[in-house]
């Protein structure tokens, strides 16, 4: 089998044995999942430790373990750094989150957070 590139003349032919260019096109087509999940299209579980993506900036992000200790309905969802057990700095924003090998509740974050509101 012979795979030639659209449109570029001086693209090299790729040549597959026919088994590897069926595996080849088997996994082309297999649609990608990502564990991936954006904060705007479903929060993490409450109290849960997860690995997000923390946007800081114009095109600056970094990825840090971290548990949502309010649900957002009975005032602002608050973010709490899972490492510091202090809360994100205002101007960093989750944009996607995905499960901690780990996950277990931050029952402990949340004891702490109360402490402090009392």
């Amino acid at each position: 089998m012979e795979l030639e590139y659209e449109g570029a003349q001086d693209a090299p032919v790729v040549r597959f044995h026919l088994q590897c260019q069926s595996i080849w096109e088997q996994v082309r087509q297999t649609p990608r999942g990502t564990p991936w999940t954006l904060v705007s299209d479903e929060l993490p579980p409450l109290f849960s430790v997860v690995e997000a993506r923390i946007s800081f900036g114009e095109s600056r992000s970094v990825i840090l373990n971290v548990a949502r200790l309010c649900d957002g309905a009975t005032g602002p969802t608050v973010w709490l750094n899972a490492t510091t057990n202090s809360p994100l700095p205002e101007a960093w924003h989750p944009v996607e989150w995905r499960a901690h090998p780990s996950s277990e509740p931050a029952a402990e974050s949340q004891d702490k957070l109360t402490s402090r509101r009392a």
